[in-house]
């Protein structure tokens, strides 16, 4: 490396980075000058040379000390290479920035805690039922403020977490993230998890010995490490923060003095954590807790812990949580033997349910909710299973395999966050909503590779739900705009999976037939409000016209009633959705609570028509082999289903409630969300909003570009409204005109002969498929102990055992302990 000349700060750096905006050279080179200004001047020198040289004498005899600039190259020429554009396959583990550490550490601030502070033990010593641990890491919390703009560089730029540099690699990363919620809601999370370490801790018998023993016994909770990711400093509730702080994972004072001036975009505070709950402490928990200084979205904290987190320990494991979701005691155990059965899973996801269901049963709302969750993971997601491909693995609880993850699958994941909205467009702006079904189709189909997706029944967790209808609509717009243009894409690019993975044949073959399945199910979804209308036209009210009900006579009624009740039911099914459409364009959701819940209500007492005339005209019919196998086909499966994982009670409590719903699931949740797809979730922020500019904002040449480019930004989001706006009005119409053609076709060129039959057969032959896919997964979960003694461990997705090649690169705590060696 270069040695650079001493010289003095100031007289020219501002003309330095006059001429490079003269040269309109891009923003954020020239903010990268202006940092590099900082970092180099002499007093961050001093501060480096007496960390990193505490003993050396300034004397003429002593040897000049050698750096390397922060930001550029051996010639301190600024490289884009070296900030933000390292592709993420890369490997950056054991690389470092000369005189990087002696930053990090003058940043890096800790505290000794209180003795006994709020729930927790801040103890060197133990109660009963936790391990003994060191009086240091039991009673400090460790403080960053980490001035790193993309997550990305956060190693390069000489960061280090706590468990790093005591030598630890944790093999399982669990990611919390959170906005806005309650206290309560991160403690019944950290208690679930403490019990889940506890179960796992006692896993020792010998029939548990696949687990390995990383996984087990009392020193499990050094290869756990829980990161907790909050969105916005402003954001986060006081009451949250309260509660960090009596558990040793927060402090105001600490925040506020360390990262003064330095215009930090996240805070870190480290703390081993140990909960006790009735007296009895709880296994210690290693806690990262990051406090992003501004709100973005959940899919940047995600960017933060697989980019700067994960990417630094590379965990042999690593699962996503929201807050709130309470495993059930078994949840990781099950998720984790899954992964050390087969080692050719990639990513896995566990049964989510509705919490408490039992005690809402008289919110409709909720009991809806609960029976569709049931009948998802026992019929959908159980065939899913076999195929390998899970469509999606739920951002509230699930669990990926890094090395499976890592590189193209994750660049691919957070694209939006690097790419403009304008080039992007509103499909994939869309697309990206549901941000938990990206790394499915990334992972299966990639490239070289032959990593699955599977379903772990056992691995049961509980979520809070909406309990009104508004946050239900809210919740289900984001789902089902982003659910339908990510199927659309993964149709489109489901030749990847045949072209560019390793699958075998016989797994491609398979595929092949998922993707039919797929295919058939989206274009039946995208024509199922018409489809509801017409089963309703001929079933009920065409059968009350022509007297076909059987099982009551209408033939006393006049010819103008019966028609009268035809004309009736078309132009109360017309206004329905034309009230829909009108309140979904441009009225606040919130506003139209009343007019959701009247539409909601006329929706109801069609379909529980629609369900006795269906049940009469079954038994007033006479009973045939054919008219008895459809019937169990098209209801029965969702009896047979759960009474064979045991679930039956589940389905009888709560299936009165969704089919009530049914309608508004079906039609209010689509008309709400084409109605709203120019109004995506995850914004873009101008470029002002930049932590980079409150390091340089002195300088009026950085704030005269910067309001030059947030014109053009200005500009620019206002066409983006326009071609997002046309987007949602071609989509809209596309979806209406279509289902209104396939109505009026029917009806008038059709009969209800022709059509029911074939809406009969095909809704059977799709509820055939989940039910084998039902009975499959249920033969695959019982033969588990069979298939493991015949046929061992599979092999990984690549061929690669992933624990032991990252191993080779694993040197970071050694790199720490020879530099210090060496000061």
């Amino acid at each position: 490396m270069k040695q650079r000349e001493e010289k003095d700060d100031g007289a020219n750096d501002d003309g330095a980075i006059e001429v490079l905006w003269q040269r309109n050279i891009p923003l954020f080179t020239v903010r990268q000058t202006a940092l590099e200004k900082i970092y180099n001047s002499s007093d961050m020198r001093t501060i480096l040379k007496s960390l990193r040289h505490p003993s050396t004498s300034s004397s003429a005899g002593t040897a000049p000390m050698v750096t390397t600039p922060l930001l550029g190259d051996s010639k301190g020429q600024v490289s884009k290479a070296e900030y933000g554009h390292k592709s993420q396959g890369e490997d950056i583990v054991g690389q470092d920035l000369d005189g990087v550490r002696g930053i990090k550490s003058y940043l890096r601030k800790s505290l000794l805690l209180d003795v006994e502070k709020g729930e927790t033990r801040f103890h060197g010593c133990t109660k009963e039922g936790g391990p003994c641990l060191d009086e240091d890491e039991a009673r400090r919390m460790w403080y960053t403020p980490v001035y790193c703009p993309h997550p990305i560089d956060f190693s390069n730029l000489g960061y280090r977490l706590r468990c790093v540099e005591t030598g630890r690699r944790p093999r399982l990363m669990i990611c919390i993230t959170m906005y806005n919620e309650g206290p309560q809601q991160l403690k019944a999370t950290l208690e679930k998890l403490a019990n889940n370490l506890a179960y796992m801790k006692e896993q020792q018998t010998e029939c548990e010995k696949i687990l390995s023993g990383a996984f087990v016994g009392d020193e499990i909770w050094r290869n756990v490490l829980v990161c907790i990711v909050a969105d916005g400093r402003e954001q986060v509730n006081d009451k949250m923060l309260n509660y960090l702080e009596a558990i040793g994972l927060y402090d105001e004072d600490l925040l506020t003095i360390n990262s003064a001036g330095i215009g930090a975009q996240c805070h870190l505070f480290e703390h081993t954590l140990q909960l006790s709950v009735n007296g009895k402490s709880m296994l210690p928990i290693q806690t990262l807790f990051a406090l992003k200084e501004n709100k973005s979205s959940k899919l940047e904290s995600h960017h933060w812990y697989f980019n700067a987190f994960a990417e630094q320990i590379q965990p042999e494991y690593t699962a996503v949580m929201d807050v709130g979701t309470m495993l059930t005691k078994s949840a990781l155990y099950h998720l984790l033997l899954a992964f050390e059965r087969n080692h050719q899973i990639g990513g896995a996801c566990g049964q989510l349910t509705v919490d408490q269901p039992f005690d809402n049963l008289n919110n409709w709302v909720v009991s809806a909710q609960h029976f569709e969750y049931k009948i998802s993971n026992i019929l959908d997601k159980s065939l899913e299973s076999c195929f390998g491909f899970i469509s999606v693995l739920p951002g509230a609880f699930s669990a990926y395999r890094y090395e499976a993850i890592r590189g193209a699958p994750l660049d691919a994941y957070f694209q939006t966050l690097n790419i403009d909205l304008d080039v992007l467009g509103p499909f994939i702006g869309n697309m990206y909503l549901a941000e938990d079904r990206i790394l499915s189709l990334e992972v299966v189909a990639r490239k070289n590779c032959k990593w699955t997706m599977h379903y772990v029944k056992d691995a049961v967790a509980r979520t809070d739900v909406p309990h009104n209808l508004v946050g239900l609509i809210s919740q289900r717009k984001r789902w089902l705009n982003g659910a339908f243009f990510a199927t659309l894409f993964n149709i489109w690019n489901w030749g990847r999976i045949y072209s560019e993975s390793s699958h075998s044949f016989w797994r491609k073959l398979a595929f092949l037939f998922f993707f039919l399945y797929h295919l058939f199910c989206t274009v039946f979804g995208f024509f199922l409000p018409v489809n509801l209308y017409l089963a309703l036209y001929f079933i009920v009210f065409q059968g009350f016209q022509q007297n076909r009900l059987g099982f009551v006579d209408t033939s006393e009624y006049s010819q103008t009633v019966l028609d009268c009740a035809v004309y009736f039911y078309n132009f109360v099914y017309l206004f329905g959705l034309l009230t829909l459409i009108i309140i979904g364009l441009g009225n606040n959701l919130k506003r139209m609570k009343s007019m959701y819940s009247f539409v909601s209500a006329l929706s109801g007492v069609m379909a529980i028509l629609l369900s006795n005339v269906c049940v009469g005209v079954f038994f007033s019919s006479p009973l045939t082999f054919k008219s008895i196998v459809l019937a169990i086909l098209i209801v029965g499966v969702y009896i047979l289903g759960p009474a064979l994982h045991g679930e039956v009670h589940h389905i009888f409590m709560t299936c009165t409630h969704y089919m009530a719903l049914a309608p508004s699931f079906i039609n209010m949740f689509t008309i709400y969300s084409f109605c709203n797809l120019h109004n995506l979730s995850w914004g873009t922020k101008g470029l002002c909003d930049d932590p980079m500019l409150a390091v340089v904002n002195e300088t009026g040449v950085i704030i005269k570009r910067c309001a030059m480019e947030e014109g053009h930004y200005e500009k620019t989001r206002a066409m983006n409204r326009k071609i997002f706006a046309t987007f949602r009005t071609n989509v809209l119409l596309t979806w209406a005109i279509s289902n209104l053609i396939f109505a009026l076709f029917i009806v008038y060129f059709a009969s209800s002969s022709t059509y029911m039959p074939m809406l009969y057969i095909f809704v059977a032959s799709m509820n055939l498929c989940r039910l084998l896919g039902c009975i499959g997964h249920w033969i695959y979960i019982h033969t588990a102990d069979l298939r493991n003694r015949v046929f061992g461990k599979t092999e990984s997705g690549n061929g690669l055992n992933s624990y032991v090649q990252l191993d080779e690169h694993y040197a970071i705590a050694e790199d720490e302990a020879t530099s210090s060696g060496m000061a």
